[in-house]
Formats: structure tokens, C-alpha cells, sequence
């Protein structure tokens, strides 16, 4: 189960589902693989960079050429660019990538 994000804003709620799931989900985007099993996250790409932001469970980040991977919790957020893997922070729902 693999999905490719090439530019826009994506909310991912997988957590219903993960009791009927055999293999874990995969964004990918310009920059990024996001792989998650039963989670809540939001996606946004543009044509440089991915941010990644985690509602509810982990969600495993990394680079495309999978050389750095960071987990990202719940509250937590990366952004990707071709060079660079951003260490998870904080966001605040003000900075949520879409409003609930």
C-alpha cells in the first residue's frame, strides 16, 4: 500500500483500519517515505520539502534515499528537503497543516 504525494495537503487517519492491515502504509512524496501503521498524521508537499505532522501514534520518516529516519510522535512534526532530515518538534494546533 503505497501512495505518492506530489505537491498539496494530505490527512492520513489510519487508525480504524489497523487491525486489517498486512503491510504498513507508505506516502512518498518529492523528498520523503512516511511509513505508518494505525496512526493519525497530516502531510504537506511542495516541490522542495515535506512536513510531517503526527495527531495520534509514530510515524516512521525518511529521507528517499532512506540514509536518515527519524520517529515521529503524536504532537510532534519534520520537515524533509532533499538534503536535510529535521529532527521532530512540537507544533502547536495553530501551526496544524489542516484544521480540523
Amino acid at each position: 500500500n503505497e501512495y505518492q504525494l506530489l505537491k498539496g495537503k494530505c490527512a492520513f487517519f489510519i487508525k480504524k483500519l489497523r487491525e486489517r492491515l498486512d503491510a504498513p502504509i507508505k506516502v512518498r512524496s518529492r523528498t520523503a517515505f512516511a511509513t505508518v501503521r494505525g496512526t493519525e498524521f497530516l502531510t504537506s508537499v511542495t516541490r522542495t520539502k515535506t512536513m510531517v505532522q503526527v495527531l495520534d501514534g509514530v510515524v516512521s520518516v525518511s529521507n528517499l534515499k532512506g540514509t536518515q529516519s527519524v520517529d515521529v510522535s503524536a504532537g510532534y512534526q519534520t520537515t524533509v528537503t532533499k538534503t536535510k532530515l529535521q529532527t521532530p518538534k512540537p507544533f502547536t494546533e495553530k501551526q496544524r497543516i489542516i484544521k480540523q
